[in-house]
């Protein structure tokens, strides 16, 4: 792992109920975890680059960056989209056998995102499809990771989150 440091210092982590959290992954963000990861070139610097360059195959050393690398708050929002998008595509990938999803990912990730979930506030939004209410007549208008970030999302999400919910309004 390399030695990437970006600290999140005490003091930001009290005050993360003072601050915004991160929307959207940016440009030097998004920059600097491709070079740490060796994400490819081409697609590092696309709009939904968590999506282009998830690998399922990776996710092991994506949690291990996660959860050893000192990262700062918009390096933890951006590898985490990478993350959950990675694990989307692993569940997925096992189509009709989804009692095989190795356990380990999904008590890692539900641990990781139920810890630092101010900082993950609108990706488990996004992916838990909070304004799909056929989910299950319609299994197509989720992923497969909504269920899972929809039960974080019914446990986590307070009323005084909304504030930074006028986005969606």
């Amino acid at each position: 792992m390399s030695g990437l440091s970006m600290p999140i210092s005490n003091s930001v982590r009290g005050a993360m109920n003072e601050i915004e959290p991160p929307h959207w992954v940016n440009a030097e963000t998004a920059w600097s975890l491709k070079i740490l990861l060796n994400l490819p070139p081409d697609l590092a610097a696309s709009q939904d680059w968590e999506i282009v360059c998830a690998d399922a195959d990776r996710l092991p050393e994506f949690f291990d960056l996660y959860e050893n690398g000192d990262l700062d708050i918009n390096h933890k929002h951006a590898l985490m989209l990478l993350i959950v998008s990675s694990f989307d595509d692993y569940w997925r990938s096992l189509e009709d056998n989804v009692e095989s999803v190795e356990q380990q990912f999904d008590v890692r990730i539900e641990r990781l995102l139920r810890q630092d979930f101010l900082i993950h506030l609108h990706t488990i939004r996004y992916w838990c499809c909070v304004d799909v209410e056929d989910l299950e007549e319609n299994p197509d208008h989720g992923f497969s990771v909504t269920p899972l970030m929809r039960r974080i999302w019914a446990d986590c999400f307070k009323p005084e989150y909304q504030k930074w919910m006028k986005d969606y309004e």
